[in-house]
């Protein structure tokens, strides 16, 4: 999602860790899970609904990131205009200078 532009730096970094926590669990899940590996039956429904709240958080991460970034190129936009209206007004004024002077010679 990163390499797509879809995600931000940090969010992209905050969901490597959670991969990585996702992953040490998985390679050593006796030293996590020990008390649920004995056969509890409510542990594939809560993996499922883990599962789910993760994905659903993946695609909020990606929503907000890409918030962000309309967010940081409306500002730009907004910066520009504000830099052309300075460069207008300033451009009026010196024509208002100009008339007001070439009033006065008449």
């Amino acid at each position: 999602a990163y390499s797509y532009r879809k995600m931000t730096e940090t969010i992209g970094l905050g969901w490597m860790c959670v991969s990585l926590l996702l992953l040490l669990f998985g390679v050593l899940p006796e030293k996590f899970f020990w008390h649920c590996l004995s056969g509890a039956t409510w542990f594939l429904p809560l993996f499922l609904a883990g599962c789910l709240l993760l994905l659903g958080a993946f695609a909020l991460s990606m929503s907000i990131s890409k918030l962000i970034r309309k967010n940081q190129e409306l500002a730009m936009h907004v910066s520009l205009l504000n830099q052309e209206n300075e460069i207008i007004l300033h451009e009026l004024s010196k024509l208002m200078e100009q008339e007001r002077v070439g009033n006065d010679w008449k």
